[in-house]
């Protein structure tokens, strides 16, 4: 146990509670009274809060100093961010929450409180953000502080420690609601001074520290009713101090965090626990109680931590778990943490980051876990800012995730190298109800030569009720000997918190062809046949094009002066000026030119006009002049539209 925990209520021997919170510092391990008075301090520095968010959950904080929870989504790298509400109320003050335990299902959540209650609330299954039940609170026993609470395996039965009071309340939950209510047997003895709490991975199993007899009780649970009946024999030796307990995935270990040890033990077919050799390890002061903190073990069972806010450099103990169930201290054996008093500890599901509650930091540290050693490192940013006093920490189950599709369209959908098309991403959470608007970024890739201007990612803003976009400006380069090409757009959303990752994408056409200073040649739709010569320019224009449509009128030389585009689109109009009266383009001509393909020209007056029935490109020959008597040449290498 170690220098200070979280705001308290002062108690006296019979658990009356008065005054308003205070610290406690400074503490030594003693025996009798000035012990549990000792654990007192440190025990509402426990408290573990569901997790809710991204694809490991979510991180909830029990902050004693303001009576209230921060609620976080974990998102990317393990970081922490705010979700809305950023927190809710957990206690009426001066009293304050002190351990949260959530159910396997990750539906309910519930705060112990130093007012002898419980708080109860509903997990948001597409946010992780808790609201109250109703009742928003159920009554524990009178035995001031709650250190300690533990959910079973089947999300059946719920568990509290009432210190003053040596015993421990026992709830039903309801498989509808998740709502709480006392067993037929409302509470079971315990030793003198209970702490915290641990539930087996079968459920068969429960386990309380006892701070003041130094001890640890252990109970069978009635698989019939889910009621706590003591084994033989009821307790098992602990060092001074016991506080949290935390039990190996595999149900054959347990540890038990002592001021300056932890107990190390085996457990039996029958769920009796037994001490290893050697029985305890060196270890820092414990600094809370509950069902897994100031203690955890990781996922896979191979490291166990433990926090020392005891020692003059706070710090994270680690520790390596053997194939026997013994702990050995890792290389390095702790890792110090950035603020006074780290109390109590939690860990994603997935084992790639712990967090770590600072009692006097208003912080939770955040910690990456290295996946070959286990070791801790810091994270960028290597804090989450919570309320006053923040004793228990949990980690929930990620919410149900919402499923996306993701669009992409570039306007325009056909672009000449070297110009540049904006290209939309659109992401749309496609769930069936309870639509939220996907956040994060969009990644931008292209399947020919090219690039996106202001980079290949973008934010993604709202767009409307449960969809998102961003857009960048994509440039593709010239590839002259593939005139026409299409490059795959390819957009990629990498989920968030709460919706999945998906992708889409589109083609573009691209030109790598010159641009007339205005308007297009134009060739019959009899001749545009990739490979055929053709003539797009001259004074025997309309005797060397065919068109479908019928012969072109003579005074027509190729030359349409108006488009509405450059280069032409397909459908577009044209008009021009008979002969050459029109501005006719300078030589030389692009290599590669777009060429309009019209099966009919008109006449009316002094008026020549027609449509882009197809747009081809033309690669182009020399002996083009301006003047009609020099033809514009060329074979047609491939269309565009």
């Amino acid at each position: 146990m170690a220098g200070i925990s979280g705001p308290r209520m002062a108690i006296d021997d019979e658990g009356a509670a008065g005054g308003s919170p205070r610290r406690l510092r400074n503490r030594s391990v003693t025996s009798g009274p000035a012990l549990w008075l000792t654990l007192l301090a440190s025990l509402l520095a426990s408290c573990m809060l569901p997790a809710a968010a991204q694809a490991v959950g979510a991180v909830y904080v029990a902050n004693a100093g303001n009576a209230n929870v921060s609620q976080f989504a974990i998102v990317a790298g393990g970081r922490l961010s705010p979700l809305s509400p950023v927190t809710v109320e957990a206690s009426i003050p001066p009293y304050g929450p002190q351990a949260v335990a959530i159910t396997p299902d990750g539906k309910s959540a519930y705060v112990t409180s130093s007012e002898n209650t419980v708080w109860q609330y509903d997990i948001n299954q597409a946010t992780g953000a808790l609201s109250s039940k109703v009742p928003g609170t159920v009554a524990t026993g009178n035995g001031l502080p709650h250190g300690g609470i533990a959910v079973t395996p089947n999300g059946k039965s719920a568990y509290v420690t009432n210190l003053t009071e040596n015993t421990v309340s026992q709830y039903d939950i309801s498989p509808t609601t998740g709502a709480l209510s006392p067993k037929a047997a409302a509470t079971v003895a315990t030793g003198k001074h209970p702490s915290g709490i641990g539930v087996t991975p079968d459920g068969k199993s429960a386990y309380v520290t006892n701070s003041e007899d130094k001890t640890v009780s252990q109970y069978t649970i009635n698989a019939a009713n889910g009621e706590l009946e003591a084994k033989s024999p009821a307790t098992v030796a602990a060092d001074f101090g016991p506080t949290g307990v935390a039990v190996t995935p595999d149900g054959k270990s347990a540890y038990v965090h002592n001021a300056g040890t932890i107990s190390q033990y085996d457990i039996d077919s029958e769920g009796k626990l037994s001490p290893k050799a050697p029985a305890t390890v060196p270890a820092g002061l414990a600094s809370g109680s509950d069902d897994t903190t100031p203690i955890a073990v990781s996922p896979d069972g191979k490291s166990l931590y433990a926090t020392d806010e005891g020692n003059v450099s706070p710090r994270v103990l680690q520790y390596g778990i053997d194939s026997e169930g013994k702990l050995s201290p890792k290389s390095p054996a702790y890792v110090e943490s950035e603020n006074v008093n780290p109390t109590n500890i939690a860990l994603t599901p997935d084992g790639k980051s712990a967090y770590v509650t600072n009692a006097l930091g208003k912080s939770v540290s955040l910690y990456d876990i290295n996946p070959l050693t286990g070791t801790l490192s810091p994270k960028t940013p290597a804090k989450a800012t919570v309320g006053e006093f923040p004793e228990g920490i949990a980690v929930g189950l990620p919410p149900v995730a919402h499923p996306t599709s993701t669009s992409v369209s570039c306007s325009p959908a056909s672009v000449v190298a070297g110009n540049s098309t904006p290209c939309k991403a659109t992401v749309t959470d496609t769930a069936s109800n309870g639509q939220a608007t996907p956040t994060g970024t969009i990644d931008f890739s292209s399947g020919g030569p090219g690039s996106f201007g202001s980079g290949s990612s973008c934010p993604l803003a709202e767009a409307g009720p449960g969809v998102a976009s961003c857009q960048a400006s994509y440039t593709p380069s010239a590839t002259p000997t593939t005139p026409v090409r299409y490059d795959t757009i390819t957009v990629t959303y990498g989920g968030d918190y709460l919706h999945t990752e998906s992708s889409g994408s589109q083609s573009v056409q691209v030109l790598s062809i010159g641009l007339l200073t205005s308007g297009s040649f134009v060739i019959g739709d009899q001749d545009a046949t990739v490979g055929n010569p053709v003539t797009f320019w001259g004074a025997q224009w309309s005797k060397l094009n065919r068109l479908s449509g019928g012969e072109a009128p003579s005074s027509f030389k190729g030359l349409a002066s108006t488009t509405s585009a450059n280069p032409p689109v397909c459908e577009d109009d044209w008009s021009t000026s008979p002969g050459n009266s029109a501005p006719t383009p300078a030589a030389p001509l692009p290599e590669y030119m777009a060429v309009i393909v019209s099966r009919k020209v008109n006449k009316s007056g002094s008026v020549i006009s027609g449509s882009a029935d197809h747009v081809v490109v033309v690669k182009t020959s020399p002996g083009y002049a301006p003047d009609p008597g020099h033809p514009g040449t060329g074979m047609v290498v491939a269309q565009i539209c």
